[in-house]
């Protein structure tokens, strides 16, 4: 890294913050130093800056030999011919382990090296007041050269070893002429006496003048260093909005305060980039944008009520709690069992007719219990809960111990399953059991019964069976579009209304597919463009066609996802290792990758998330934003940064008032 005043520069390594302030300081001080008038009489140099030549302070620590930026400039003098123009203060380590070789051995024209000793200030060993105050006298030694004097000139020393001759002279005039002038030289005693009271109260109050000014100095640099600081973090963060907020407080005020400068000019490179390029954290990112995302969640069928109990149920208790399984408001009727794990029962209520309320009761009179879960429809079905469907005509179909049983809730009787006879190949039938599931599927124009050998497909009204499908063992919704997904010998896509078969996928490698061992999505991003996906299997749904397989694209599952994300673009977020891509599929493109900032604190707020602005027809939100590991990273076309501070301030204002 490198500060410049005019023609003299000051470089040193960038890994070392004590290395920035230092030259920080000699800057500050380059700018502050007053030439002794008879010096500028000499030279003809007022200020030091005004260098006739162009000079260069290196600042030595054990970084500074491996340092890129340090040797690249160091090489550029010493191309120019300017080795004797290269000065360096020792700041930390020895010579031997701070000074760069270039610096130690100079090769000459004719291929001759000659060994240097360049040391010309050694500032080691010191931090802090008792830094600076050496500072004060080793830096002399560097700007002796650029002056074109001695340090002794700069300290002064010729001119005090001459008053000390003069004084020494004096003292022996008068010696010798003690008798003649005794009186005079009472009076110059007393006269200096005075004079050193005096010299000691010009020095007290001098002292106290610095003092104050150093403390003025030393809290403007703390603030300005917090503020550079803070932004620093922030920008290396991700956080660049939030560094630009900060640094806008101080600028332009403060543009030329070492630190300001180059971290603004970075914050606006990160921004201006071009690409998904990071922007604030997550919660800042809402903030700022005024959103506030809603989480997407499943609804649980779980309203409840309190009823009494059945009169023969030994509980003392006048009212109990039930759950409200189902419920019918063309009839009136609501399904609702007990909650208690002792308290195995059912009861229709009919909410505005409380005294038809009774318990359904089975074949033999027993309390029957309709064995339902307490989570919504099993794979997205809509309205009702596993093993219990009613139909139009008001009538419950139920699954109990495998066995499919329909019953007329209006007066609590067990009728005839099927509502004429029909083939004769339903397990009910056949009067067997084996069912295992009743799923009804919203915008489905048939119920599917699945069972241990097959899905039967049944027709709502009248209510009958029409076939089975040897081939699917289950069944799912597996998004928000017009299909249906079974699984069994591949995964068979299906219409949903009217319910027919479109086509069948399969893999050699999969064998049976059972749902619960893959996960399966469909996703409809508008304009036609749909999406199936089995594990980090990507297929076209209107046609069955293979798009993309992710499983081999590298450190796949950064364990936030069992499966790609999809945008409102049709775009597919697919993650990698500490990375996430975005691909365009319809294109077979990468069109970015965004990797993980090495030491940005996650906090618990890892994975990736389309973050742009929700599409209202599918509910997937646009890929212009993208949260990873809780940085939100915006897409944006790469900007020109404009010359002058005034420019860029006009720039990074219009930045913070981009809305995505």
């Amino acid at each position: 890294m490198m500060n410049e005043s005019n023609r003299i520069h000051v470089i040193y390594p960038e890994s070392n913050p004590e290395a920035a302030n230092l030259a920080g300081e000699i800057k500050q001080n380059i700018e502050r130093f007053r030439i002794p008038h008879r010096l500028v009489k000499r030279t003809g140099i007022r200020r030091i800056q005004d260098a006739k030549e162009e000079w260069l302070i290196v600042i030595c620590t054990p970084e500074t030999p491996e340092d890129e930026k340090v040797n690249r400039e160091i090489n550029r003098f010493i191309d120019a011919g300017k080795f004797g123009r290269i000065l360096t203060l020792l700041a930390e380590g020895t010579p031997d382990t701070s000074f760069p070789e270039s610096l130690i051995y100079e090769k000459k024209t004719d291929g001759t090296i000659v060994e240097h000793e360049p040391l010309a200030a050694n500032v080691a060993g010191t931090v802090g007041r008792e830094q600076r105050k050496r500072l004060r006298t080793e830096q002399l030694r560097l700007f002796a050269p650029i002056l074109g004097v001695g340090f002794d000139d700069l300290m002064d020393r010729k001119r005090k070893a001459r008053n000390r001759k003069i004084i020494a002279a004096g003292a022996a005039l008068l010696a010798g002429a003690l008798v003649f002038l005794g009186y005079a030289v009472n009076r110059i005693q007393i006269i200096a006496k005075k004079n050193t009271e005096l010299s000691e109260q010009h020095d007290i109050a001098s002292a106290a003048r610095d003092e104050a000014a150093r403390q003025k100095d030393a809290a403007y640099e703390s603030y300005v260093q917090t503020v550079e600081l803070e932004a620093r973090t922030c920008m290396q963060q991700g956080q660049n909005e939030k560094a630009l907020q900060l640094l806008l407080q101080v600028l332009p005020d403060m543009q030329d305060v070492p630190g300001i400068r180059e971290t603004f000019g970075n914050t606006l490179e990160n921004l201006c980039s071009g690409g998904y390029v990071p922007v604030a954290s997550r919660a800042d990112y809402l903030v700022s944008r005024g959103i506030a995302l809603q989480e997407k969640t499943h609804k649980v069928y779980e309203d409840e009520i309190w009823l009494p109990p059945p009169p023969e149920t030994e509980t003392e208790d006048l009212r109990i709690q039930y759950k409200i399984r189902n419920e019918s408001k063309e009839y009136g009727y609501q399904v609702a069992t007990s909650s208690g794990k002792d308290l195995a029962f059912t009861i229709i209520h009919f909410p505005q007719n409380p005294e038809r309320d009774y318990f359904l009761r089975d074949e033999t009179g027993t309390h029957y219990y309709v064995q339902l879960c307490d989570a919504p429809v099993r794979h997205g079905g809509v309205g009702v809960t596993d093993n219990c469907v009613i139909l139009e005509d008001g009538t419950m179909i139920d699954i109990h111990n495998g066995e499919a049983k329909r019953i007329n809730l209006l007066t609590g009787h067990f009728i005839p399953f099927f509502d004429e006879n029909g083939s004769g190949e339903s397990l009910s039938e056949k009067g067997e059991k084996g069912y295992t599931h009743i799923l009804d599927y919203e915008e489905c124009d048939v119920l599917i019964a699945l069972t241990e050998e097959g899905a039967e497909i049944w027709q709502r009204n009248p209510f009958r069976y029409l076939y089975t499908l040897e081939s699917v063992q289950d069944m799912i919704d597996a998004g928000g579009t017009t299909t249906l997904i079974g699984s069994g010998k591949g995964l068979t896509v299906f219409n949903r209304n009217p319910f027919r078969e479109l086509y069948t996928i399969q893999d050699a490698e999969w064998g049976d597919v059972p749902v619960e061992d893959h996960f399966v999505t469909t996703v409809e991003c508008g304009k036609g463009v749909n999406w199936l996906t089995c594990d980090w299997e990507i297929y076209d749904l209107n046609t069955g066609e293979e798009i993309r397989s992710f499983e081999e694209e590298g450190a796949l599952g950064s364990g936030s996802a069992n499966a790609p994300m999809f945008t409102a673009e049709g775009y597919a977020l697919i993650p990698g290792f500490k990375s996430v891509s975005v691909w365009d599929l319809k294109r077979q493109k990468q069109m970015a990758r965004i990797r993980k900032i090495v030491g940005v604190p996650v906090a618990g707020l890892g994975g990736y998330e389309a973050y742009g602005t929700e599409d209202s027809g599918t509910g997937l939100r646009s890929g212009s934003a993208i949260l990873f590991d809780g940085l939100v990273y915006v897409w944006r076309e790469k900007r020109d940064i404009p010359p002058g501070m005034e420019n860029r301030i006009e720039l990074a204002k219009e930045l913070l008032e981009l809305k995505d």
